[in-house]
């Protein structure tokens, strides 16, 4: 059997954390984008909006994660529902600059954050 892996609150991934439709907080936003989970994505930003710009304690935002995982989908995604590709975290990289990192300059991700 393979484990799932553990979210920060503790449950794992794929278990009911997250309600079907109904964020509880910003970071179920975040969540989503990190995990490439496109209609829950969608779903949630549905309902909150306002969370696509939301940053954790570190700066990153949904879009971070995304450009992390170099998600076109998830970032369009993002994009149409407001969010804002220039945040910085913390260390102040913002999502393109993230996506050069982990990816690449050439990579679709880092040339759509242009």
């Amino acid at each position: 059997m393979t484990r799932q892996p553990v979210i920060a609150d503790g449950t794992r991934e794929g278990s009911d954390h997250h309600t079907e439709g109904q964020p509880r907080s910003p970071s179920d936003v975040q969540w989503a984008a990190g995990f490439g989970e496109i209609d829950v994505l969608k779903a949630y930003l549905d309902v909150k909006p306002e969370w696509a710009n939301w940053q954790d304690e570190n700066g990153w935002s949904a879009m971070h994660m995304a450009a992390r995982r170099g998600d076109i989908n998830i970032i369009e995604t993002l994009l149409l529902a407001g969010g804002d590709a220039s945040l910085k975290t913390s260390d102040g990289k913002n999502a393109k600059d993230v996506a050069t990192i982990f990816l690449g300059e050439a990579h679709r991700a880092a040339m759509l954050l242009e």
